[in-house]
This record gives C-alpha cells, sequence and structure tokens, in this order.
C-alpha cells in the first residue's frame, strides 16, 4: 500500500527488516512500548496491522483518497515521533487512535469542507469486482448521497457505528460523548439518512 511506503521512509530498511516476524506477533499495546525505544520495526508493525481499516475511516469522512492518506500518513508520523501521547492504562490504542484519526479527518474538513459528490461516487471500494452488480452499486450510490448531507460528527458516528461496527459505547468514548448523547446523534443521522433515501428513490422515479 501507498501509505505504508511512505511511512516506511521515516525508518532506514535494515531496521524495518530485523525482528519482523517477532513485531507481528506482540499485542498493539507492546509495539507502542517498543516504539518509545525508538524500534521502526515495531512501528511498521502497527502501521501495516492498523492502516487499512484508518484509511477506510478517513475516506468515507473526507470522500477523496489523497486527502484520506494525507490525514493517516501525518497522523501515523506523528504517532512515531510522539508514541508516549498513548497511554496503555487509558483504554486500548485502536479506541485512542480512531479517536485521533477522527479528530484530524474533523480538523480537515472544517479547514477544506467538502465539494459535491460526484455523480457515480464508490465511497471506499473502487476495485471492478466491487460493481460487477448495478443494484449494489446503485445501493452504494445512494447511502453515499445520504451521508454526504449529514453533518460532520453525525456522518463520523454512522461511520463508526454501521460501517467500523464499533459498539455504541467505545464510539462514545472515541467522539468525547455520553451514551445518551452518542445515541441522540445516531437517532438524528438516522433519520436525516431515511429522508435523504427517500427523496433519492422519488426522485429516481
Amino acid at each position: 500500500m501507498f501509505l505504508v511506503c511512505v511511512l516506511t521512509q521515516l525508518v532506514t530498511e535494515s531496521a524495518i527488516l530485523k525482528d519482523g516476524l517477532a513485531h507481528n506477533a506482540l499485542t498493539d499495546e507492546a509495539l507502542i512500548a517498543l516504539i518509545a525505544d525508538g524500534d521502526a520495526g515495531a512501528f511498521t508493525a502497527l502501521v501495516r496491522r492498523h492502516s487499512e481499516r484508518y484509511h477506510a475511516l478517513a475516506m468515507r469522512m473526507l470522500r477523496d483518497r489523497h486527502r484520506a492518506e494525507d490525514v493517516l500518513q501525518i497522523c501515523f508520523a506523528r504517532l512515531w515521533q510522539r508514541p508516549d501521547r498513548f497511554r496503555a492504562d487509558a483504554g486500548k490504542f485502536t479506541s485512542w487512535f480512531y479517536r485521533v484519526v477522527s479528530n484530524a479527518c474533523l480538523d480537515e474538513l472544517r479547514k477544506r469542507p467538502l465539494s459535491p459528490l460526484p455523480e457515480g461516487y464508490d465511497p471506499v471500494d473502487d476495485s471492478p469486482s466491487a460493481l460487477d452488480e448495478r443494484v449494489a452499486e446503485d445501493k452504494r450510490r445512494m447511502v453515499a448521497a445520504a451521508m454526504a448531507m449529514l453533518n460532520n460528527r453525525q456522518k463520523l458516528a454512522v461511520t463508526l457505528c454501521y460501517f467500523d461496527d464499533l459498539k455504541v459505547g467505545e464510539a462514545a468514548e472515541i467522539m468525547g460523548l455520553k451514551m445518551k448523547a452518542m445515541e441522540s446523534l445516531l437517532v438524528r443521522a438516522r433519520r436525516q439518512m431515511h429522508k435523504s433515501l427517500i427523496a433519492n428513490k422519488e426522485n429516481n422515479v
């Protein structure tokens, strides 16, 4: 993946190759501890392990592959530079990094709001096999259009809970919300998406 190639330029090739298999067997938290000691191989293992899921999150939020890769590259680069920002006693690495990437996406959206959704947009998977069936393509387009009508916080809530399959409590922690506030946010988001989907169907009749 291009992102992994860019990030690993931060370290030397010999360091990346050293103990690669051993790194892959370690937990995220153990890898972070090694990164704090300057272990480049641990950093590479962590990037390879998690870049895909966080890239998907950034893509759904930003709808632009280059912007998503730039945001994720910055997030991982900051992790390499300041691994001490993660505290193992405060929770899982994945939840903490979801919060890091989510906040970076929201910051990017505040700086540069999204342009109108292009015709035929596919939010993440643009491989030919994913577009084989016309029905599936239409459904993706309709959902993407409905997502585009949400505000940034609603979009993030829907992405975390329904695309990344996180529990509502974990998503609430990532977004810094109480459970009731998170549930209310999801209700409003679902209601807005329902209206958008109905309007889209009516316009296509």
